[in-house]
């Protein structure tokens, strides 16, 4: 058994006696009150990913003082990544344009599905973390007077969002595509995706400009806070 110091977000430092990851991960999951429905992984203080207890066991041998580690949740997205314009205005404090946070509620809810972590407290967590990194950017707003923290209107996006897709897909167990359908088939559902290209959320017909693609990439990278 090793001794550990474990660091988790704003949260004081915590010791933690164990001999392996998985030990690690249920002594954190215990002192730091973790959801049991998020993954979380363990880093160095440089952001390095520890995913190997034998490597884990080296560095104890090769190092006299005690190891602090990282805590952080991998699907926790910290907008370095995303489209120049949106993550400098994040970075300025700017308040995102409509468009442009639905463009991020809907890249969540992708990497949500993808990764099965579809519960509402999981939009609620993606919600407040962005709220907490970028408060200016997510507040809710209007005519320049500010009348939330954006922390609910954000979540409830995401959770729109991963609904629709349920729903999708729900469809699609329903009514089966033949892949060797015949022309007509092809040309239908060709029409059925360039409607659905021209609604919003809600259905409503040229509600807002097609969005640009993201890359799933940009909301798994993972998040390590700064020291």
């Amino acid at each position: 058994m090793t001794l550990f110091k474990i660091k988790y977000e704003n949260q004081p430092l915590k010791m933690c006696l164990a001999g392996s990851i998985e030990e690690i991960m249920t002594v954190c999951h215990k002192k730091f009150n973790l959801n049991k429905d998020v993954e979380y992984k363990i880093a160095l203080e440089d952001g390095t990913e520890i995913d190997d207890n034998e490597v884990l066991m080296e560095l104890t041998k090769r190092n006299t003082d005690v190891i602090v580690l990282k805590l952080y949740n991998e699907n926790v997205e910290n907008l370095e990544n995303t489209p120049h314009r949106i993550h400098q205005d994040c970075l300025e404090g700017k308040n995102l344009k409509s468009r442009d946070k639905t463009l991020i509620a809907s890249t969540i809810a992708t990497l949500m599905m993808e990764t099965n972590n579809k519960s509402l407290n999981v939009a609620l967590q993606f919600a407040e973390k962005l709220c907490e990194d970028h408060p200016k950017t997510f507040e809710d707003s209007v005519g320049g007077v500010v009348w939330g923290d954006g922390v609910h209107t954000l979540k409830q996006q995401i959770y729109n969002k991963i609904g629709y897709r349920k729903k999708d897909e729900e469809k699609k167990r329903k009514n089966p595509t033949n892949e060797d359908s015949d022309d007509e088939g092809v040309k239908n559902r060709e029409k059925e995706a360039e409607r659905n290209k021209r609604q919003d959320e809600h259905g409503c017909i040229n509600f807002a400009p097609a969005l640009p693609e993201i890359t799933v990439q940009m909301i798994k990278k993972q998040h390590v806070l700064s020291s």
